[in-house]
């Protein structure tokens, strides 16, 4: 028996995480691993590209998906610390370092070629955050993305300058914006104003495909309001459709198959 945070944990249950890991580690198996925070997950994952590099797969075959940065680095330094000490180890350590993977132990020789492949492999390991994979799609694939060639990705301090500006050109604005924020900012102060924007900023794509799909931001409005049920929702509506006619135009056609077969009249 033992303790853990003020709760006793069995070496049954030990034993049983353990092999679960080990389950999960297996290159021949197809998991999904949802634990808590130190459970370890990022050993179960350096264990399993360590058994596929055993199993032959080279390492630039590799692509290793993580959240944050930091997350990616310490795979990446748990990794090389793993395959630089079985460069060094001796016989017999190694060889329960295999074991313990369920490897055969008669790999040593290829274990410790590990990292000086690691190492070598062009571009390095391929253990980067989501951002960082969807970035290199984007450069090796920009017009099929519809993205110019050579872009460059604003970092933090550059997008939160460009978020800046915006706001400021919206809040001078002479028309719809400048009434939207200064409502907004009667509403809202400070950081609630700002988290506003900046949760409307990444939803952006959403409504811009909102907007096609009610054939531009009047409809889009009106259906919005018409949807939580704003008063004057209809009349709204009914005068974006107006104002988007050429009534003139309509009238003339009118007239014309007044003139025509009895199905123009009808039409007319």
């Amino acid at each position: 028996m033992g303790g853990c945070g003020g709760r006793r944990v069995t070496s049954r249950a030990l034993n049983d995480a353990t092999r679960n890991q080990m389950v999960a580690a297996d290159p021949a198996s197809s998991v999904f691993v949802t634990a808590n925070a130190g459970s370890g997950k990022t050993k179960v994952l350096v264990d399993r590209i360590a058994r596929l590099l055993l199993r032959g797969s080279k390492p630039s075959a590799f692509l290793c998906i993580t959240y944050t940065k930091a997350a990616a680095a310490e795979m990446q330094r748990r990794l090389f610390e793993r395959l630089g000490a079985w460069c060094i180890a001796d016989d017999e350590t190694l060889s329960k370092e295999l074991a313990a993977l369920g490897e055969p132990t008669q790999e040593l020789g290829r274990a410790r070629k590990l990292f000086a492949q690691a190492l070598e492999t062009p571009g390095g390991l391929k253990i980067q955050t989501i951002h960082a994979f969807c970035e290199r799609l984007l450069a090796r694939f920009p017009l099929e993305a519809g993205v110019p060639p050579g872009f460059d990705i604003a970092d933090e301090p550059r997008a939160a300058a460009m978020l800046a500006r915006a706001r400021a050109d919206a809040a001078l604005a002479s028309d719809a914006p400048r009434e939207a924020f200064r409502r907004f900012a009667v509403k809202l102060h400070g950081a609630a104003l700002e988290g506003l924007l900046d949760r409307l900023a990444l939803r952006r794509a959403d409504f811009h495909r909102f907007s096609e799909q009610h054939q531009g931001l009047i409809f889009a409005d009106a259906a919005i309001k018409n949807r939580h049920g704003v008063r004057g929702a209809a009349e709204g509506f009914a005068r974006a459709f107006i104002a988007r006619h050429d009534w003139a135009k309509l009238r003339d056609a009118a007239v014309m198959l007044e003139e025509g077969s009895k199905q123009d009249q009808t039409t007319a």
